[in-house]
């Protein structure tokens, strides 16, 4: 078969797991995606860009299920956290692979063609949220039923987060170096979001800290999102300036 059937294989059995219900179904569309992405990988195909792909699908699922049309911290750490009871953690997994491929020496072009940077710019965004948020969350975190019952299911939690935003700011580091990283962003303004966040943590969220009513945990991550935008500004081709420019 051809890697374009193969593709729309892997794409389709990926689905298939994702939305079955019984654990059953789950094991034999598993099995299936597994084939798959090992005949695609016997045939050289882009699998870097079919993995970057289905995680960029799963979040916008995330986007789409919120009445607001905007990610939810909770929707995204409880994907990026939850783990079936057949022992499978699909998005844990995802976060992991996609990590592992911006470590690597990849064509990072492909990746940014899947549209993930856009899309972790917008997870960032979510985890840039108000520490209440943090209060709310609530994790069954299986993997490890010693843990859950020594420490609070908050304090797991929190961990499992700090977790989850250390990979997300890896990978976004790693695209950032790309020439053509910050042009990826334009055309859905993820950019300017990115600006967006920026800005808001040098007005707000600093003096906020200053204040008492911000944890120091939320000023590293806005120091992260100020790294990451300048790392994307110091390796454009000079592409965007007349975005930013038209938008200053």
């Amino acid at each position: 078969r051809d890697k374009h059937e193969l593709e729309l294989d892997f794409k389709r059995f990926w689905e298939e797991f994702r939305s079955s219900n019984s654990e059953k179904e789950k094991e034999a569309a598993l099995n299936l995606t597994i084939d798959a992405f090992c005949r695609l990988v016997k045939q050289h195909a882009n699998v870097a860009q079919l993995v970057t792909l289905a995680f960029v699908t799963d979040i916008e699922k995330l986007k789409i299920s919120s009445k607001t049309k905007s990610l939810d911290v909770l929707k995204v750490l409880r994907f990026f956290s939850e783990v079936t009871e057949g022992g499978f953690s699909p998005g844990s997994n995802l976060l992991t692979a996609v990590e592992i491929l911006v470590s690597g020496p990849i064509d990072k072009q492909s990746l940014l063609d899947s549209g993930i940077f856009c899309c972790l710019i917008h997870v960032l965004n979510a985890l840039l949220c108000p520490d209440e948020a943090n209060q709310r969350l609530k994790i069954n975190y299986t993997e490890e039923p010693m843990l859950a019952e020594k420490d609070s299911t908050a304090d797991v939690g929190q961990a499992r987060r700090l977790e989850v935003e250390g990979s997300v700011v890896h990978i976004m580091k790693a695209l950032a170096s790309h020439p053509l990283a910050a042009q990826s962003l334009i055309e859905d303004d993820s950019l300017m979001l990115l600006f967006q966040m920026v800005a808001n943590g040098s007005v707000t969220v600093f003096s906020k800290y200053k204040e008492g009513l911000v944890s120091l945990h939320i000023i590293q991550l806005h120091r992260h999102a100020m790294q990451i935008l300048a790392l994307l500004l110091v390796n454009d081709d000079g592409s965007t300036a007349k975005y930013i420019h038209k938008h200053q």
